[in-house]
């Protein structure tokens, strides 16, 4: 099985993605996974919300984000499919 773990990753206000731009990004309608991180700051991740139905790829390295920083992973056992988004410092939605 071929994996494309492909995460985009912003911190800064002035390369925070748009609405339009997320989308294009995971390809699709984008659905925010809020991590809790250690010391009580957390990460926004974007994904596509129906990244499963549309057989994306396997993405190994925002499963594992949400495994290790969620308790439950989008409320059932699903894993995260398809292109994500990490936003965190100043390139968080508010």
């Amino acid at each position: 099985m071929k994996y494309s773990p492909i995460v985009h990753t912003f911190v800064k206000a002035e390369d925070k993605p748009d609405l339009k731009t997320a989308q294009e990004l995971v390809g699709g309608n984008v659905e925010l996974i809020v991590l809790s991180m250690e010391y009580g700051s957390t990460i926004q991740l974007l994904v596509n919300e129906e990244g499963l139905l549309k057989n994306m790829e396997y993405n190994p390295v925002a499963t594992e984000l949400v495994l290790k920083y969620r308790s439950t992973l989008l409320g059932h056992t699903s894993p995260i499919v398809g292109p994500a988004i990490v936003l965190s410092g100043k390139a968080r939605w508010d």
